[in-house]
């Protein structure tokens, strides 16, 4: 038996004989003051196993034998507890996930902080986390707004990018897909690659097998010849010259795009390599993006390549993210047109999330920096204000005077005189009808829409509008009812643009007979256009033919009527039909545009009326005078447009500030309006009050 006794004047003495006489490890069984000084029994760390039943020393009393006992019991513990897996932290499994699938460690970090609660507990199954993480992630992708929008376009494209990154080759796919579509008769291919050998020669025998016409740009090139060649042909599709991000002569490559031989400026999209480092391909990005913008050419759109070489794709979907790129296609392989395809997002990112388990060793290092000093709730507390920081921000980014919107929207008291005109930067009037919404009692105030058709963060109370000075909106007027004869006549005569929303069963005059709506259009309607439209968070068909008709028997002016039918949704989305008539002069082409501004915006109405619900915890605006009860609907009103216009947005910051708004109110399912508002709602009430508490610290 090992165990000793030791006495000294001093507790700090007996400590210095154990370690003399048993070294560093000894385990202290006892220590106690005595009339001599101290006494302490100590032993041997490898002669704890033997000490079972044996009795100890004499000088070990019955209670040195039960602190014995206590002792081993503790290091068995501790061995088993040892030999166990610790709970696993699903914020560090998420974590590792994402960076070691090549997502970047601010969206990482972003998106653990805005993780549920109940994902992030140990039990929870991997399969439900990646579900999660999978929605995220597709919903932060910038979506096109029909399928192979590209195509759709009638104008230019340049494919730019770096050197190999698959441009002819994808130049190639794309006018097959277009021949198969369109076919070729309107397609012109266009090749400025003069340096690369063989560049022109294999556009060239890709042109001749899909029998569309090649025209060979060099530097000496004559434009006035592209110029007549692209007079009779819908879309031309450039082949550009493949250069470094690096290369001093990209901006003037780039620049040589936007000539007037070439018409409207040219739409680029960016080619990106999905086998290269995110820090590669950010850097490309950001000087293609940089150069387009000091040249003023739109780039928006981009194409993801050679996706079967990539070991991983986060850091390409990464990079289309971050800088609010369009991805329009996805391209792997070598075969024309069979390996460029439509993107599927949801499977896109789920493959990204597919990697092999060692790939996650690199990332280690950064997961173990997740923790903090802060206790949980802080750390939560702290990150989820910088989220709504975040979004405050890209709100900011999407929404024109959003600084001003959100101080009104947070203190009602900032309100001054509420407006009685839409501003002066209306490019459509968009009237309200002249009656409460369903299950409503009040009057849902005019909007003014930009020239994209989204709503401009403003509103007009009908009672309060003043007719005296009327307002010329720059493009026209959207009635959402239909105004009386003498009002649409008045705007035939002044030669505005303009579209009224009759009932289905409203009587029109077609072929000197008078029916509803839905029966001319059934009779004597005629296809117009068919095409594909993101309404209400998803993606329907909408099917577009027209009439000629009249108000009145015998009468003069000849409109249009329009029969839209908006095909059934995915989720609970039925189809329906909508009627409109059309100012006479009307192309087909602005009926489609009129037709989507109707559509983008029909939700205002109930948007209105729940924001007017949600603005009932704000006191100062619910008291029972007339005044508040003006200042709420006006407000419900701006609310409603901010939800709509942030839904809607094209801008390339619009899918990270909706994926974000979403996911901070703990939201699911499709994204869309009605979400969206509740969402802000909370952020700009939280961003008010972090910004009051400040304003008293200070």
């Amino acid at each position: 038996m090992s165990l000793k006794r030791f006495e000294a004047q001093s507790h700090k003495e007996a400590m210095r004989l154990v370690r003399a006489a048993m070294g560093a490890d000894a385990i202290i069984v006892t220590s106690r003051k005595t009339a001599q000084g101290f006494e302490v029994f100590a032993l041997r760390e490898e002669d704890l196993d033997n000490v079972v039943d044996e009795a100890p020393a004499e000088a070990a009393s019955d209670i040195t034998r039960q602190l014995l006992h206590d002792v081993q019991e503790m290091r068995s513990l501790l061995q088993q507890q040892m030999n166990q897996n610790p709970p696993e932290d699903k914020r560090k499994w998420s974590y590792l996930k994402l960076r070691s699938s090549g997502y970047s460690e601010a969206l990482a970090r972003e998106l653990i902080t805005l993780m549920p609660q109940h994902l992030s507990r140990s039990e929870t199954r991997s399969e439900a986390i990646e579900a999660w993480l999978t929605q995220q992630l597709a919903a932060r992708l910038q979506h096109p707004q029909q399928d192979w929008d590209l195509l759709q376009h009638q104008g230019v494209i340049a494919l730019v990018g770096p050197t190999g990154v698959g441009k002819t080759t994808t130049t190639a796919k794309l006018a097959a897909h277009y021949v198969m579509q369109m076919g070729s008769e309107s397609l012109l291919l266009v090749t400025t690659d003069s340096y690369r050998v063989g560049a022109q020669q294999q556009l060239a025998t890709y042109a001749e097998l899909l029998n569309v016409e090649l025209f060979a740009m060099t530097d000496d090139s004559d434009l006035e010849v592209l110029a007549e060649k692209i007079k009779n042909k819908r879309l031309v599709l450039v082949d550009t010259v493949g250069m470094s991000q690096r290369d001093h002569r990209l901006t003037q490559r780039i620049a040589s795009f936007s000539v007037p031989e070439l018409g409207s400026k040219p739409r680029l999209a960016l080619l990106l390599n999905a086998a290269s480092q995110q820090a590669t391909l950010h850097e490309v990005a950001s000087v293609y993006q940089t150069i387009a913008e000091q040249l003023e050419l739109p780039l928006r759109d981009c194409i993801l390549t050679k996706t079967d070489e990539a070991s991983c794709l986060g850091g390409a979907l990464d990079t289309a993210m971050h800088f609010g790129l369009c991805l329009q296609a996805v391209s792997g392989g070598q075969q024309v047109p069979e390996d460029l395809q439509a993107p599927d997002f949801n499977a896109l990112v789920a493959a990204s999330l597919t990697v092999a388990a060692e790939t996650h060793a690199f990332a280690e290092s950064e997961g173990a920096q997740l923790s903090s000093g802060l206790s949980p709730d802080s750390y939560a507390l702290v990150s989820h204000a910088q989220v709504i920081r975040q979004c405050v921000e890209g709100l900011a980014a999407v929404v024109p005077d959003f600084a001003e919107v959100s101080a009104r929207i947070g203190d009602a008291s900032t309100i001054g005189e509420l407006p009685r005109q839409l501003p002066q930067a209306t490019a459509w009037a968009l009237w309200s009808a002249p009656r409460p919404f369903q299950g409503w009692g009040q009057l849902t105030p005019h909007i003014a829409l930009d020239s994209a058709g989204l709503p401009l963060v403003d509103a007009v109370l009908q009672h309060l509008y003043d007719d005296a000075e009327v307002l010329q909106p720059n493009q026209g007027h959207l009635f959402d009812y239909l105004p009386n004869v003498t009002q649409l006549m008045a705007l035939e005569q002044e030669q505005v643009a303009w579209l009224a929303k009759p009932s289905r069963n409203h009587h029109v005059v077609s072929q000197g007979e008078k029916n509803s709506c839905v029966k001319v259009i059934a009779r004597n309607g005629i296809e117009l256009d068919q095409w594909t439209m993101t309404y209400r968070g998803e993606q329907r068909k909408v099917k577009l033919r027209i009439a000629a008709v009249s108000l009145q028997r015998d009468s003069e002016e000849t409109l249009q009527l329009l029969g839209v039918k908006v095909s059934a949704g995915k989720a609970k989305g039925s189809q329906f039909e909508r009627f409109f008539l059309v100012h006479s002069a009307c192309t087909a082409e602005q009926a489609r545009c009129l037709v989507d501004y109707m559509l983008l915006n029909d939700e205002l109405p109930r948007l209105t009326r729940l924001a007017w619900q949600q603005l009932e915890s704000n006191a100062a605006i619910t008291e029972n005078s007339v005044e508040a009860n003006n200042k709420r609907l006006y407000l419900s009103g701006v609310l409603a447009a901010l939800a709509s216009r942030v839904e809607h947005t094209q801008h390339q910051g619009g899918s990270q500030v909706r994926a974000q708004l979403m996911a901070l109110t703990q939201r699911s399912g499709r994204i869309e309006a009605s979400k969206l508002m509740s969402a802000m709602w909370q952020v700009i009430q939280a961003h008010e009050a972090f910004r009051v508490v400040y304003q008293q610290e200070q």
